[in-house]
């Protein structure tokens, strides 16, 4: 069915990678070192030009060595990075595919730094969507800790995989971080969606219920756009804060609300000037608590 099947045999969850910090870190060097060599050997032939007043045989085969060296690696960079669209399109709908392709990208001792973590980066999503959360989060942590240069478009899906990890094991000081760092980026909708249900997860495990209901109506609304797990997870949890917060009625209402979304079949009461669910005493009193975003 493509060009993959064609060439290498049908990946299994064998093939899937495990992430090797250790690994990642040795990588990284040697990718940096080989980038580094290869300016100062350009350096040196420059300089050697200049000291001798023209081209001697010597600086010639240096200057074919070192084009062939660069030609050799660009080409085989060009085609790891080629496989990147496979992999992101095999993702979803293939994910042993996409492993395997992954494992093959990064087993090369030498590559582009950028194309490496591009590879990385939908390693960390193939371990999220598996649900090793661990993995994923140790992936985006060590990528994060890099530059990511021309990479850097990835990082928003970085802090939203780890923030979300995080919050699994309960590390709060690390999901707070991710949290911080994403109000600083330019989010994608989806992004932004994502940062919505995590932050109020965030405040509602770290005690801030007034926090998260402050402006529960805005809330609401954006869930509407999330797919229906995400969508019933933060109904939930908002639930939980009205309830904390001594407004049964409005948790009530939220989840009844999750309870339909989870599959009653029965739809919703509609208000019958707009033909939305109605939303019951949804501007809280003002909160007695802090916010974190602007503490």
């Amino acid at each position: 069915m493509n060009s993959h099947n064609l060439t290498t045999p049908h990946p299994t969850n064998a093939d899937v990678p495990d992430f090797d910090p250790r690994r990642f870190e040795r990588q990284t060097l040697l990718d940096n070192l080989y980038q580094w060599a290869v300016l100062g050997v350009i350096s040196v032939i420059v300089v050697i030009e200049m000291l001798m007043g023209g081209g001697g045989t010597t600086t010639t085969v240096l200057v074919f060595v070192v084009f062939a060296a660069w030609l050799a690696m660009s080409l085989a960079d060009a085609r790891t990075a080629s496989t990147l669209p496979q992999i992101s399109a095999q993702l979803g709908h293939d994910p042993n595919a996409a492993g395997g392709l992954i494992s093959q990208g990064i087993s090369r001792t030498v590559m582009n730094r950028a194309v490496r973590f591009e590879l990385y980066h939908r390693l960390a999503i193939l371990k999220h969507t598996k649900g090793d959360l661990v993995q994923s989060g140790a992936i985006c942590s060590a990528l994060l800790s890099q530059r990511l240069g021309s990479a850097e478009r990835v990082r928003p899906q970085l802090l939203v995989m780890l923030c979300e990890s995080r919050l699994v094991v309960g590390d709060y000081a690390t999901a707070y971080s991710s949290l911080v760092q994403l109000h600083g980026c330019k989010l994608s909708l989806a992004e932004m969606l994502q940062l919505t249900g995590l932050q109020t997860r965030y405040e509602v495990s770290m005690g801030y219920d007034a926090a998260a209901l402050r402006n529960v109506r805005q809330r609401v609304e954006l869930s509407e756009l999330m797919p229906t797990g995400p969508c019933i997870a933060l109904h939930q949890t908002l639930a939980l804060a009205a309830g904390r917060t001594g407004r049964a009625e409005l948790s009530a209402f939220l989840q009844s609300r999750a309870n339909l979304l989870a599959g009653r079949k029965e739809p919703p009461a509609v208000d019958e000037l707009t033909g939305d669910p109605p939303i019951v005493d949804i501007n809280p009193n003002p909160a007695t608590e802090p916010t974190p975003w602007n503490t």
